[in-house]
């Protein structure tokens, strides 16, 4: 992730995605092992955190903690004021919304 940030600040990519974290906090906090869980107890054996002692020092393993930095970062390449951005980013999830709204599949 690291890597790919700073590719972004240095404007080798225009957009980069990220998958898969969201279903870290429940594993942490082993919602995934609940009864009603489809994750039968045994099935499911969660990842290990590959993080570097910086990123743990600082709490930056979740994708909670880390896509604003990444969000900054691009910002401050792009050279946008904060509201700038905002608005942006708004007008490019506003675009997301409007394709689900009219998907079956989302």
């Amino acid at each position: 992730m690291n890597k790919i940030c700073l590719s972004l600040e240095k404007g080798d990519f225009t957009a980069v995605l990220f998958s898969g974290g969201e279903a870290t906090d429940n594993v942490l906090n082993g919602d995934i092992y609940n009864d009603d869980s489809n994750w039968p107890p045994g099935q499911f054996t969660p990842p290990p955190l590959e993080n570097t002692n910086i990123e743990r020092k600082y709490d930056l393993g979740l994708p909670i903690a880390v896509y604003p930095l990444i969000e900054s970062a691009i910002r401050k390449g792009t050279g946008r004021t904060v509201t700038e951005h905002n608005k942006y980013i708004s007008e490019l999830f506003e675009g997301f919304s409007k394709v689900s709204f009219f998907s079956s599949f989302c």
